[in-house]
């Protein structure tokens, strides 16, 4: 009897977790991270920061100068993401922890704009 409480338990909580999953916003930046080799989930991305009606430019407010500005949207062109600075809606920045640095994504309105990989000595690379 215990165990089939505890089988039942078992079930219910992948039901439980599959259904919180599909709900997760974050769950759909993961899965066309993961078309491009990658395999992760919405939980592992950390929600650095964001800003309602902004650019990436704005967001990034002069921390960084026009040719670090130009590796990364070069670095996100060449994974065929847009990679345009200007353009205007709610940016929120993800990062997540990869084996070759650290992933910076820019979302506008919950879609992927600018992605890259920085590693701890400076360089950007496409993801």
């Amino acid at each position: 009897m215990l165990t089939l409480i505890a089988v039942g338990i078992i079930i219910a909580a992948a039901v439980w977790s599959s259904i919180i999953s599909k709900n997760d916003p974050l769950e759909a930046v993961a899965n066309e991270l993961n078309a491009h080799g990658y395999s992760m989930r919405g939980d592992d991305l950390y929600i650095l920061g964001g800003k309602a009606d902004s650019t990436i430019r704005e967001v990034l407010d002069g921390s960084i100068d026009a040719a670090e500005a130009e590796l990364m949207v070069s670095a996100a062109e060449q994974a065929g993401f847009a990679a345009d600075m200007d353009r205007r809606g709610e940016v929120s920045i993800l990062l997540y922890q990869c084996e070759k640095g650290v992933m910076t994504i820019y979302l506008i309105d919950g879609e992927i704009e600018l992605c890259f990989i920085q590693t701890q000595s400076g360089e950007v690379y496409p993801i």
